[in-house]
């Protein structure tokens, strides 16, 4: 998947609806296979790191920067 776009639903709320979209290859997961993947930027951040593989000073929040 690649990042493609951030929808930020034109609301003053910072993350709580915004929406990452991807390009999706393998778009399988919806009933509209269209190549397009979407996610909410909230789940994306608290999804990033993991917890089972990376030692406990490894785990730094990223951050997505898009312009």
């Amino acid at each position: 998947m690649v990042l493609i776009g951030y929808d930020d639903m034109r609301t003053s709320d910072i993350m709580l609806d915004d929406v990452l979209v991807f390009a999706d290859s393998y778009d399988t997961s919806d009933q509209c296979q269209d190549g397009y993947y979407t996610m909410s930027f909230e789940r994306y951040v608290s999804q990033w790191f993991d917890h089972q593989v990376m030692g406990e000073n490894e785990k730094n929040q990223q951050y997505v920067t898009i312009k």
